[in-house]
């Protein structure tokens, strides 16, 4: 019970007198304070009521606290749940777990705050397919009582269309406690001594404790009516108005005017998608769900959409198919999963934050391939030569070089704090840390993770004088020369009949010598060939070619 609270309801009665003898008053000394306090509950409760009374108005709701007449839980229902209809919806099996979001939004005191569509139908601004999940095991359930509680299942969590409705909907703010004892109902005589002395003695001694469970039962009423808020009548009926979108192949998808608009405003893309451009979407039905779901969330809790809302957000959907979507409604798929024909995922960069987790001063990197990551150098695309990658990435100081081997696919990623750059005529050991990772294996050999030491010191050429490395293949051939070094990675080796450029920014990056130390190893069940003690990090041993590169900003 808050302090408010407290100084509104004033000082607890007093307690029985004592006389000179020691014993208490008689009982109408009790029975007195027992009425006073019977008294400042009752005012309490009106008080608490009109509060809620007052709320549900607020909301649009029929200001009645009480439960509706058993013959109204008949009701059936037609519910336009953005844009996929449902026809004679059970209210009772909507309600049917007690105290949750779900049945206080359809236990009848909001019928007349939701938003109607054309045919009088509630309209309700739910991803589809979670709320039918819903309506279906809530009538299956409801054949056998009320029950506790109804489960997500778990291979939807990970999907947030499923788990942020699944969520809301079915949440219980009830903050019930089992007492030692024994499990009662609940109510205030579930606090009383059955064998005390005397039933009214011990009904004062437990009325302060039913004014704390009223307000704590208050609290929870409220928690309920913010949840459902957002599904209700803003009051402005242009913010409340309809707009839908057909998809190709008959389905619709439906939001409020207020939620179309929240992403830019009347210029946006993704408003004209539902108000000027051709009805058709042009799109799959659940790939507009998603997208439009998207948008919905965000604009509900009122704020911006992020990427973790994008990504988390695509379920079993083909990434080509997402991705299409969200640029067929202006969402920019490259800001929330980087170029269409990049090597770099969310999931990469999550890895590579967990892994880092045990490095010695591992930078703070983003999580998602959106803003500020930013691909700036492919050398598919910008060319092959250290000069290339130095003039794409010189700028930046916290990057993170993507390697491709050439005939397993196997991906490396390096983690650099500091400038790549060509600055002098020498070879230098830059002012930095490299952090090397293996992202992704092979079918046979599927290791991934930190590559040897926590970090390295990082290497790179001058504009005339190359790197030295021994050729671990070969211990008594000469040095191979490399331009850029992180540690485990000798980038930029040159073939040994190979005529090597003058110039180090002419130098190729497509060959690569990579290794860890033995004693350094963390794969220690991938039987390799020991070389001097280096053992390979890539399927094709010590040497491989690259045929691909890519180069992104991390801040």
């Amino acid at each position: 019970m808050t302090s408010d609270d407290t100084k509104r309801q004033g000082p607890p009665p007093s307690s029985p007198s004592v006389t000179d003898d020691g014993h208490e008053d008689g009982i109408a000394s009790q029975l007195a304070a027992a009425r006073q306090q019977a008294a400042v509950i009752i005012e309490q409760a009106d008080r608490i009521e009109k509060e809620i009374s007052e709320r549900v108005t607020a909301l649009g709701g029929t200001a009645d606290v009480t439960q509706l007449p058993a013959d109204r839980m008949d009701d059936k229902l037609d519910i336009n749940v953005s844009g996929e209809r449902l026809r004679r919806v059970k209210r009772s099996a909507l309600c049917a777990v007690k105290g949750t979001v779900m049945a206080t939004l359809f236990d009848g005191r909001f019928d007349k705050a939701f938003v109607r569509d054309s045919e009088n139908r509630i309209f309700l601004p739910v991803y589809p397919p979670v709320f039918r999940m819903l309506v279906e095991r809530l009538h299956y359930y409801e054949r056998w009582g009320e029950i506790a509680a109804i489960t997500l299942p778990v291979s939807k969590k990970a999907d947030r269309a499923y788990s942020f409705w699944f969520g809301r909907l079915m949440h219980n703010p009830s903050t019930r406690r089992a007492k030692a004892g024994g499990a009662g109902d609940g109510g205030v005589m579930d606090d009383i001594d059955d064998d005390s002395g005397d039933g009214v003695v011990d009904m004062g001694k437990n009325l302060l404790a039913t004014l704390e469970r009223l307000s704590r039962e208050k609290a929870v009423e409220m928690a309920r009516l913010d949840a459902i808020k957002p599904m209700l009548k803003t009051g402005d009926v242009e913010d409340d108005q309809l707009l839908s979108i057909d998809e190709e192949f008959g389905g619709r998808v439906t939001m409020t005017q207020a939620a179309a608009k929240s992403l830019g405003g009347d210029d946006s893309t993704f408003y004209a998608r539902f108000t000027k451009y051709d009805p058709l979407s042009q799109c799959g039905l659940d790939d507009v769900r998603r997208v439009v779901d998207i948008v919905v969330r965000a604009h509900q809790q009122w704020r911006d959409m992020t990427a973790a809302d994008v990504l988390q957000a695509m379920g079993d959907t083909p990434l080509s198919l997402f991705r299409w979507a969200l640029d067929v409604f202006g969402l920019e798929a490259e800001r929330f999963f980087g170029p269409a024909d990049g090597l770099l995922t969310a999931q990469h960069l999550q890895n590579i934050k967990a892994w880092g987790a045990d490095c010695n001063d591992f930078p703070n990197i983003p999580s998602y391939v959106s803003e500020p990551v930013e691909r700036l150098y492919k050398a598919t695309v910008d060319g092959w030569r250290f000069g290339d990658l130095v003039k794409a990435v010189k700028a930046h100081e916290l990057l993170l070089p993507i390697l491709r081997v050439k005939g397993t696919s196997e991906l490396f990623g390096t983690v650099i704090k500091g400038k790549i750059d060509l600055t002098g005529p020498k070879k230098k050991m830059q002012c930095g840390l490299a952090y090397d990772f293996k992202l992704t294996g092979t079918d046979a050999h599927s290791h991934v993770g930190c590559i040897g030491d926590d970090e390295r010191i990082y290497h790179l050429a001058g504009l005339q004088e190359k790197l030295h490395v021994t050729d671990l293949t070969n211990i008594r051939a000469p040095d191979l020369l490399y331009v850029l070094g992180t540690g485990n990675f000798d980038i930029g080796i040159t073939a040994p009949d190979e005529e090597v450029p003058a110039a180090a920014a002419d130098v190729s990056l497509k060959r690569c010598q990579a290794s860890v130390h033995k004693s350094d190893d963390r794969w220690a069940d991938w039987e390799r060939e020991e070389s001097n003690g280096y053992l390979p990090v890539s399927e094709l041993g010590l040497h491989f070619e690259l045929d691909e590169i890519e180069a992104y900003k991390l801040a």
